[in-house]
C-alpha cells in the first residue's frame, strides 16, 4: 500500500493546491476520472467547511490530508486542529427533495459526501479532528 500526504493551510485558496495534488495522484495511481471527481468533491466540501467554520482565530493552521492506495479503494484521512465537528452526526436535510430555491442553506454537501464515500469514520483525539473516508475504485 502506497501513501501520499498533502498539507495545506486554512486558507480557501489552498483548496486549489489540494485539487492539483489529487490530479497528480490520479495520474500516478491510475485512478479513474469518476473517482477523481468524487474525491475532489468530497475533499472540497469537508476542507472548505473546516476552513470557513472550524477556526475562531485568524492564525494559520495546518490541515493534513493523507491518501492510501488500496487494491480496490482510496482511503483519505483528513486531520486538523479546528473546533470539534463530527460530520457523520449531521442529519440529512429534511427538505432535500424540494426545489433548490425552497431549501434551507447547509447540510447538502455533507449529505453528498456520505453518498459518494463509504466506510466513513470520525474521531476527536488530543484536540484534533480526524475524518477517515474511502472511495471505491
Amino acid at each position: 500500500m502506497e501513501t501520499k500526504k498533502c498539507i495545506i493551510k486554512n486558507d480557501i485558496n489552498e483548496v486549489n493546491t489540494l485539487v492539483s495534488f489529487v490530479d497528480e495522484l490520479a495520474e500516478q495511481w491510475n485512478i479513474p476520472m469518476k473517482n477523481v471527481f468524487n474525491i475532489n468533491l468530497a475533499l472540497e466540501e469537508i476542507v472548505s467547511n473546516t476552513i470557513f467554520y472550524g477556526y475562531s482565530d485568524s492564525e494559520t493552521h495546518s490541515i493534513e490530508i493523507e491518501f492510501a492506495n488500496h487494491v480496490d479503494y482510496i482511503q483519505i484521512k483528513i486531520t486538523d486542529d479546528a473546533k470539534e465537528f463530527n460530520p457523520l452526526l449531521k442529519e440529512t436535510p429534511d427538505d432535500i427533495d424540494k426545489p433548490v430555491e425552497e431549501r434551507k442553506i447547509g447540510g447538502l454537501g455533507i449529505h453528498i459526501v456520505k453518498n459518494i464515500m463509504f466506510d466513513l469514520d470520525y474521531k476527536r483525539d488530543a484536540n484534533r479532528n480526524t475524518l477517515l473516508m474511502k472511495n471505491k475504485i
